[in-house]
This record gives C-alpha cells, sequence and structure tokens, in this order.
C-alpha cells in the first residue's frame, strides 16, 4: 500500500501539471526594486508609486489587506498595484492574482501588460494567466497563449506565461492562478447562478485589484460590496483604485470589507491608504500642479472638425455622445488619400492629403474589427511610440475608461 500511494501520488502530480495545475509560489521571494519590476518606468517610481511601495514594503505575514489607491488618471495606479501584489503574496501566501475592470476593452488593453509583469518573474514553472471576458476568445494575445498544452517535462519545455486549455474553460477560468478580466465574472460568485461557488473559491487566498470603482452603477455597487465581504472571509486581500469616488460610496466600500466603523479620517487627495491588522497607514501624495485651458466647441459637426485640425499638429482626441455623431464626424474630416490598414488588409482609418491620420471608434463595431482597432489605436496613441507628428482619434465614450491613451 505504501508503494502504490506514492505512485499514485507521482501519476496525480504528473497530471495536475499536465493541466497546468501546478504548485503555488510567490512571485518575489524577496521585495525586488521598483525599476526591476517595471523597467519601463525610466525614472523610477512616481510620488504615488513611491506612497504605496512604503506602505507595502512592512507589510506583517499571515493576515489580508486592503489598500485604497485614489489618484488621477494616468497617475501609474496599475504598476503600483502590481507591486503591491508582489509584497501582499510574499506576506499571506496568495496563490495568484485577478484583475478587474469594468469593460472588455479595458481588460484587453490590460491583459499585454499583465502578461509583461509575470514574464518578469516566471521560473521554470510556467504561469497560468487567463483573459476573463465574454469575448476573449476573440481577442489574439490570449488565443496566442491558449493552444500551449505542454509543461515542464514534456518536450523541454519550461517556465514563461501560458494559458491552459483546462483553465479556459468559461467555468474554471476563476481557478487560474492569474487573470485579468471583467468585473462581472468576480461577481457571478456572489450571484445565485449555476455553478457560482467555482467561481467564489477560485477567488479564495488571492490579490483581488478592483479597478475604476467609481465607474459602476447603484446595483452593481451592492453586488460590489457583497463581493467586498466575501473576499475577506476567504482570506483574499483587496486593491481599490479609482480616481474620482464620493466620500459616500468609498465609505460604504471600506466598510464592506473592514466592518463598520473602522473607517478613520484619510489625508486629502491624492492618496494611498493601507487597512492591515485592524490598523490603518495613509499617505497624502504631493501631485505636481497642472494648469488646463477650457474652450467652447462648436456643436455642428463641420465646424467641430475645422476646429479640431486648426489645433494640429500633435495628437488630438474628440469624444463625442452618440455613435451617429462619431460616424458624422469622421466623415466631416474629408475624404481619404490613402487608407491605413494593418497586416492582413483591415481597414483601421484613413490618413488625409495633409498627411493626418484619422481613427474612428465606438462600440457598434463587430468584435473582430473593434479589437484590431483597439490595437491600432494603443499602438499609434498609448505609451510606447512611435508617436505620429499629426493624428485624430474620434471616439464615444467607449474610450474614457477603457484604453491607457495619452493626446496633446
Amino acid at each position: 500500500p505504501a508503494r502504490y500511494f506514492s505512485e499514485a501520488r507521482t501519476l496525480a502530480q504528473k497530471a495536475l501539471n499536465k493541466l497546468g495545475w501546478h504548485s503555488r509560489k510567490p512571485l518575489a521571494e524577496s521585495l525586488p526594486d521598483f525599476r526591476k519590476a517595471f523597467p519601463h518606468l525610466r525614472d523610477g517610481p512616481n510620488a504615488l508609486q513611491e506612497a504605496v511601495k512604503r506602505l507595502v514594503e512592512g507589510l506583517d505575514a499571515g493576515n489580508p489587506a486592503l489598500l485604497l489607491v485614489e489618484a488621477p488618471m494616468g497617475g501609474g495606479k496599475t504598476e503600483a498595484a502590481l507591486y503591491a501584489h508582489l509584497a501582499l503574496q510574499r506576506a499571506n501566501g496568495h496563490r495568484g492574482l485577478y484583475v478587474a475592470l469594468p469593460t472588455q476593452a479595458t481588460g484587453n488593453g490590460l491583459f499585454p501588460r499583465v502578461k509583461q509583469f509575470l514574464e518578469r518573474f516566471a521560473g521554470e514553472t510556467p504561469l497560468d494567466l487567463q483573459l476573463q471576458h465574454g469575448a476573449s476568445v476573440l481577442n489574439p494575445e490570449y488565443v496566442a497563449l491558449k493552444p500551449r498544452q505542454v509543461y515542464e517535462g514534456e518536450d523541454g519545455e519550461t517556465g514563461g506565461v501560458v494559458a491552459s486549455e483546462w483553465f479556459s474553460a468559461k467555468k474554471r477560468a476563476m481557478l487560474s492562478a492569474y487573470g485579468v478580466g471583467t468585473l462581472d465574472q468576480a461577481l457571478l460568485g456572489v450571484l445565485t447562478v449555476k455553478h457560482h461557488f467555482i467561481r467564489l473559491w477560485g477567488l479564495m487566498n488571492r490579490t483581488v485589484v478592483l479597478d475604476e470603482v467609481h465607474a459602476y452603477d447603484t446595483y452593481t455597487s451592492g453586488l460590489l460590496k457583497a463581493l467586498l465581504r466575501w473576499l475577506r472571509e476567504l482570506g483574499s486581500s483587496v486593491v481599490l483604485m479609482t480616481a474620482t469616488l464620493p466620500p459616500s460610496r468609498r465609505r460604504e466600500l471600506l466598510e464592506a470589507y473592514l466592518g463598520q466603523g473602522q473607517i478613520p479620517e484619510l489625508p486629502g487627495y491624492p492618496r494611498v491608504a493601507l487597512f492591515h491588522q485592524g490598523r490603518v497607514e495613509t499617505k497624502s501624495v504631493c501631485w505636481p500642479e497642472k494648469r488646463y485651458q477650457l474652450q467652447k466647441a462648436p456643436v455642428k459637426v463641420e465646424d467641430l472638425a475645422s476646429k479640431v485640425r486648426q489645433s494640429l499638429p500633435g495628437v488630438l482626441g474628440v469624444v463625442v455622445n452618440t455613435v451617429d455623431r462619431a460616424q458624422a464626424l469622421y466623415r466631416a474630416f474629408g475624404e481619404a488619400k490613402e487608407r491605413i490598414q494593418d497586416e492582413q488588409g483591415f481597414v483601421l482609418g484613413k490618413r488625409l492629403s495633409d498627411g493626418t491620420e484619422v481613427y474612428l471608434l465606438h462600440a457598434r463595431f463587430p468584435a473582430e474589427e473593434r479589437q484590431r482597432r483597439e490595437k491600432a489605436i494603443l499602438k499609434r496613441f498609448g505609451k510606447e511610440g512611435p508617436r505620429p507628428e499629426k493624428a485624430i482619434l474620434v471616439a464615444t465614450q467607449v474610450v474614457e475608461q477603457s484604453l491607457d491613451l495619452d493626446f496633446d
């Protein structure tokens, strides 16, 4: 019997390895330097990221924590949350990370960033990463990971970031150690739907990052509070990130995780606060002062197009409130001298006679075309260059929360 049991354990471990269910280890045994974790930040951590770094460095082992990060958009909250995960996982033995976002487009945009982050810490054992939303199978970066079913010990393949076919099944995706997806995938764990307990179990003992928590309506916020109560009971740490959270909503979310009456006065905005073992540590972040100039925009589409073109050269974003108006404004910029296409010949935008690039993005595009447009727009207007000399993006509100873009 002893020999049988030993052989059975060996075979069981091989079976689990083939599925991608490896033994869990922290990404970092000791906290790395911030620049090593994020080499693309050439100047090192900014004031917000440095504040988060200082708060999480002294975490005590054995107790989950809640980290609140309130700062303007573009302030580096994502890198701060990922670095906080390293500390939370190291202190509490969390088995992984789930980043919950408001839209599919936000998930698609963050997925490659989390993948790159994990690749920096991947050892000999592969790390499984799942993209979790209703249209994940249309994301080319995720699809490129999915066929990887061969793991260590087979064909000599070890390490890296993969997406196991076993975990990619809809009901099992939350069991993967690492995931990026929409909030609704996590909220299904607190609803009375079929197999909800599997999702809830998958969220147990993880770092759960809840981004853009100001973006949800009253109903969803009620479910979010229920999720926070469950996460505390399940031993999961939470990172709440927001740019504009009303004080009453902030208190409701914090009390859902911490309990009634445990919310002290917080410093001024922007701020970070770490709630851990019944105490709170806070830091107010010194933010560089900025000045903004507001001008009234013309209502008539033709006049608006003329006004935007007068503001060139530069990289300009135009946000309008309906799809029809976005399409009309896109046409108002004039006929294309040539079409801007990707490698497969899909039309992504147009180039005008003076060389200005014009792109259009809204929620009514078919899923595959929208994915291609988002990828092209991130490449032209995102953090990684090269930036065009003259370019215009016409979009609806879908661009406000969905993509990490930078306009002049």
